[in-house]
């Protein structure tokens, strides 16, 4: 339903979805990255001296978020969550992106997200834990929607590397809709980063998802995010939306900058003809 509302590697639906999903068990989303926030971030880029490494295991999160959307059952809303992942292992950073270190360094995890609409009266709590074994790549994941009543959904996924950072997974989940109605979920991915010139580097995913519902819903999630240096990226998405009633598609923005090499800041933007969302994450490693 909701994939992990603040991020895992196989988890790169869009808010819009996500939204739905709250509402309907069965379909959330951040507002327009203003041309001057871009124009502040690239200074500001130029402007703060350089940051060294430092290695953390735990990572600490918090976000804020307006959406607007016309869909009666959402209309205009906050939402605010937040998010804890520690990892078994020190985490390295030296030479490489701070937002893709883990990833790189294939360190496992476990992690714990909440995140809720506040005048929809909708919330989701998430667990996940995420174990890399050499080539492979294991994850399992438990989510809990609460709203007046509560649905509970589960899955797992398996991944390999082909390359040094070169991700593909599939996986399986069973979704919960209600008193009889359980479906099966179907996934399959793809995560890459490579290093491009100096510091900067390309991160590239791809997330397809298709649900076996009553309305045979699927979703498409493509990403990028271009490194400017180890500190501070920029990013583009698209989205997909398609089930029996309703196909519609969407795009996205994001930023993330690394303030020190343990605090960051990120925005991201969402947009669909009748959704349009805007988010604000603060992050803590320690």
């Amino acid at each position: 339903r909701i994939s992990n509302a603040i991020g895992s590697i196989q988890q790169n639906g869009s808010i819009k979805r996500r939204c739905a999903s709250l509402l309907n068990p069965g379909k959330v989303g951040i507002n327009m990255l203003k041309k001057t926030v871009l124009a502040a971030s690239v200074a500001m880029l130029t402007a703060v001296p350089a940051v060294h490494a430092m290695d953390y295991q735990g990572e600490f999160g918090v976000v804020l978020g307006y959406l607007d959307s016309e869909d009666p059952g959402l209309g205009t809303d906050v939402l605010y969550g937040a998010d804890f992942r520690y990892h078994f292992d020190m985490v390295p950073t030296a030479n490489v992106p701070l937002a893709e270190a883990s990833f790189l360094n294939r360190v496992s995890s476990f992690g714990v997200s909440y995140v809720s609409l506040d005048d929809a009266s909708l919330s989701i709590l998430d667990a996940d834990a995420q174990i890399y074994h050499n080539d492979l790549f294991f994850s399992a994941q438990i989510q809990r929607l609460s709203n007046g009543s509560s649905l509970t959904d589960y899955g797992a996924t398996i991944g390999f590397f082909p390359a040094e950072s070169l991700l593909l997974f599939v996986g399986y989940g069973r979704g919960d809709g209600g008193v009889d109605s359980d479906f099966d979920i179907l996934s399959v991915g793809a995560k890459y980063v490579t290093a491009l010139e100096g510091e900067t580097a390309l991160n590239l995913s791809a997330f397809y998802e298709t649900w076996d519902d009553a309305v045979d819903s699927s979703s498409l999630a493509l990403a990028a995010d271009y490194y400017l240096n180890h500190r501070f990226s920029l990013g583009a998405r698209y989205f997909h939306l398609d089930d029996d009633d309703v196909s519609d598609s969407g795009f996205g923005l994001g930023t993330r900058y690394f303030f020190t090499p343990l605090v960051s800041g990120g925005l991201e933007y969402e947009k669909f003809d009748d959704f349009e969302a805007i988010s604000a994450e603060l992050k803590v490693r320690f």
